[in-house]
Protein backbone atom coordinates (compact mmCIF):
# COMPACT_ATOMS: atom_id res chain seq x y z
CA UNK A 1 0.00 0.00 0.00
CA UNK A 2 1.47 3.04 -1.37
CA UNK A 3 1.17 6.55 0.83
CA UNK A 4 -0.12 9.70 -1.08
CA UNK A 5 -2.16 7.98 -2.99
CA UNK A 6 -3.55 10.99 -5.08
CA UNK A 7 0.06 11.80 -5.82
CA UNK A 8 0.96 7.83 -6.31
CA UNK A 9 -2.06 8.05 -8.99
CA UNK A 10 -0.79 10.83 -11.12
CA UNK A 11 2.81 9.82 -11.07
CA UNK A 12 1.18 6.43 -12.93
CA UNK A 13 -1.04 8.31 -15.20
CA UNK A 14 1.56 10.40 -16.75
CA UNK A 15 4.83 8.26 -16.48
CA UNK A 16 4.03 7.05 -19.79
CA UNK A 17 4.73 10.51 -21.16
CA UNK A 18 8.71 10.76 -19.47
CA UNK A 19 11.80 9.12 -20.26
CA UNK A 20 14.78 9.27 -19.01
CA UNK A 21 17.86 10.95 -20.74
CA UNK A 22 20.63 8.92 -22.29
CA UNK A 23 22.86 8.26 -19.65
CA UNK A 24 20.72 8.52 -16.75
CA UNK A 25 18.62 5.92 -16.35
CA UNK A 26 19.18 5.60 -12.90
CA UNK A 27 18.68 9.35 -11.47
CA UNK A 28 15.49 10.38 -10.37
CA UNK A 29 16.20 14.13 -10.44
CA UNK A 30 13.33 16.06 -13.00
CA UNK A 31 16.49 17.82 -14.59
CA UNK A 32 17.09 14.02 -15.86
CA UNK A 33 13.90 13.01 -17.48
CA UNK A 34 12.36 14.22 -20.60
CA UNK A 35 9.04 14.08 -22.36
CA UNK A 36 8.19 11.14 -24.44
CA UNK A 37 5.67 12.29 -26.91
CA UNK A 38 6.30 9.15 -29.43
CA UNK A 39 5.84 6.16 -27.19
CA UNK A 40 2.39 6.74 -24.98
CA UNK A 41 3.22 3.11 -23.45
CA UNK A 42 2.06 1.89 -19.94
CA UNK A 43 4.91 0.56 -18.12
CA UNK A 44 4.38 -2.72 -16.40
CA UNK A 45 0.97 -3.27 -18.55
CA UNK A 46 -0.32 -5.93 -21.03
CA UNK A 47 -3.51 -6.78 -22.83
CA UNK A 48 -5.52 -8.54 -19.99
CA UNK A 49 -3.66 -7.93 -17.45
CA UNK A 50 -3.70 -5.78 -14.20
CA UNK A 51 -0.93 -3.21 -14.07
CA UNK A 52 2.21 -4.29 -12.38
CA UNK A 53 4.14 -1.42 -10.65
CA UNK A 54 8.10 -2.27 -10.21
CA UNK A 55 10.84 -0.33 -9.29
CA UNK A 56 11.73 -0.49 -12.83
CA UNK A 57 8.99 0.96 -14.19
CA UNK A 58 8.14 3.71 -11.78
CA UNK A 59 11.40 4.46 -9.88
CA UNK A 60 9.82 7.70 -8.22
CA UNK A 61 7.76 5.69 -6.22
CA UNK A 62 10.50 4.06 -4.28
CA UNK A 63 8.72 1.04 -3.47
CA UNK A 64 11.44 -0.17 -1.33
CA UNK A 65 11.00 3.00 1.32
CA UNK A 66 7.47 3.61 0.82
CA UNK A 67 5.28 0.44 0.21
CA UNK A 68 3.88 -0.88 4.10
CA UNK A 69 3.29 -4.80 4.12
CA UNK A 70 1.72 -6.76 6.71
CA UNK A 71 3.50 -9.96 8.32
CA UNK A 72 2.47 -13.51 6.96
CA UNK A 73 -0.79 -14.45 7.94
CA UNK A 74 -1.56 -18.16 9.03
CA UNK A 75 -5.05 -19.38 8.81
CA UNK A 76 -7.36 -18.37 12.12
CA UNK A 77 -4.78 -15.03 12.30
CA UNK A 78 -7.32 -11.67 12.27
CA UNK A 79 -6.10 -8.57 9.20
CA UNK A 80 -8.06 -5.27 10.46
CA UNK A 81 -8.12 -3.06 7.54
CA UNK A 82 -8.03 0.74 8.23
CA UNK A 83 -8.59 2.89 4.81
CA UNK A 84 -10.55 5.53 3.75
CA UNK A 85 -10.88 3.11 0.19
CA UNK A 86 -12.94 0.78 1.42
CA UNK A 87 -12.58 -1.37 -2.31
CA UNK A 88 -8.83 -2.47 -0.99
CA UNK A 89 -9.98 -3.61 2.26
CA UNK A 90 -12.34 -6.15 0.92
CA UNK A 91 -9.50 -6.77 -2.12
CA UNK A 92 -7.34 -7.67 1.01
CA UNK A 93 -9.60 -9.60 2.82
CA UNK A 94 -10.31 -11.62 -0.27
CA UNK A 95 -6.19 -12.07 -0.69
CA UNK A 96 -6.31 -14.00 2.83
Amino acid sequence: MAPFLKLSTVYVILRPFFKPKPGREASLEADDWEPNLENGEFQGTSPGQAQTLSTESHPHLQFDKTVVSIDLVEPGDQVYCVSTFRPRCQQLTWML
